[in-house]
């Protein structure tokens, strides 16, 4: 088992991985402190960090990312989660480039905070919730982020005018009314992703899972990794990290029918609430009171088996750290209303029954 991290040592081969990865070359002793450090990060964090190490270098370092999650597996439950938010706390939330396949990581800890082999499973691996931010810095020192991606990412933001349509067809009247209100009319709105390219990022990563599914041979332990598009942002400036509004949409990894209802290892907190027969609401408190609000929608696309509705259900989220709206209800009602809005867009064969508010027992 692993003891709590020594941040001074992951800041430190962080940056020494941020000119490395820079050139895609790391030598032969730098590999070796990359695999001791994703089993850590694994073990710590869950196997987000390793995950992402294999994303994100595929080629030359993927053995050393495979045997970081095996020593993970082998060191046993995660339980080194205050260092790392006290470590967010000083440092604050990186960039999103790396972030996108970061937030699928959480759910790590929810089945106990056990790392879990799913690459013989037909099930999607169990990681719904969107970025916790104590995984999102630590994999930021430890990887770098990439420094490519990453300052183009912050070059691009810096450099695009924001695009509010999407936003405002999501949050509705009552929505942009709200979020004025709670901003004091300071907050902008941008698009990262529009409607129409969410729904075809949402329809390919459903195909390929099932295609990949049927291909013969080992299955990929990533074929279920999911990515969610970033439809709707609201900051007061984009140019600066800082508190933020977010809305997201892909699909989910968890089955509409799997209940998650649990207190895991570290002091995360997951909360289901059922809505009807297609629509659950799923919230995560983490240890700090930080609350991720989703919803799973039962979508039906074109061309995938029957249960593909119940097992890779659509999944929104809203993460909010701009407004200080305390009311989960408020956040439901709000997130309700885009998900009819995607749920249409998306064609959705089955016609889900989304409702315009939570049930009267969410507050």
């Amino acid at each position: 088992m692993h003891g709590p991290l020594d941040e001074a040592r992951v800041e430190a081969i962080g940056k020494e991985f941020h000119g490395d990865m820079e050139q895609r070359n790391l030598e032969i002793e730098k590999q070796g402190e990359w695999r001791k450090f994703a089993a850590g990060a694994a073990v710590g964090a869950g196997v987000g960090e390793a995950t992402a190490l294999i994303k994100d270098n595929e080629d030359d370092n993927r053995d050393d990312a495979v045997a970081g999650i095996d020593q993970a597996k082998a060191d046993g439950s995660a339980n080194a989660i205050a260092p790392l938010i006290n470590y967010e706390e000083t440092h604050g939330v990186p960039d999103k480039g790396f972030d996108r396949w970061v937030h699928e990581a959480e759910e790590a800890y929810i089945d106990g905070g056990h790392i879990t082999d799913t690459s013989n499973s037909p099930q999607p691996r169990l990681v719904t919730m969107r970025r916790l931010a104590t995984l999102a810095a630590l994999t930021f020192v430890l990887l770098g982020v990439g420094a490519c991606t990453s300052d183009k990412g912050k070059d691009a933001a810096a450099e695009a005018t924001p695009d509010d349509s999407t936003c405002k067809q999501l949050l509705g009247d009552a929505g942009l009314k709200w979020l004025k209100e709670r901003t004091g009319d300071k907050a902008g709105l941008k698009v990262e992703s529009d409607l129409k390219t969410a729904r075809s990022l949402f329809h390919q990563q459903i195909e390929n899972f099932y295609r990949k599914a049927k291909e013969p041979g080992p299955k990929d332990p990533l074929a279920n990794w999911f990515q969610k598009a970033e439809v709707c942002e609201s900051k007061k400036d984009f140019t600066k990290r800082g508190k933020e509004l977010e809305i997201l949409y892909g699909p989910a990894a968890t089955a509409f029918d799997h209940n998650v209802n649990r207190a895991s290892n570290g002091g995360f907190k997951i909360a289901e609430t059922p809505v009807n027969s297609d629509v659950k609401l799923v919230d995560m408190t983490d240890p700090g009171g930080k609350i991720s609000y989703t919803l799973q929608v039962k979508c039906k696309i074109p061309g995938t088996p029957a249960e593909q509705a119940n097992e890779i259900p659509l999944e929104g989220q809203m993460l909010d750290t701009l407004t200080g709206e305390t009311s989960a209800r408020i956040h439901y009602t709000h997130l309700l209303h885009s998900a009819k809005v995607v749920a249409n867009t998306f064609g959705c064969e089955n016609k889900p029954a989304v409702p315009t508010e939570p049930p009267a027992s969410v507050k």
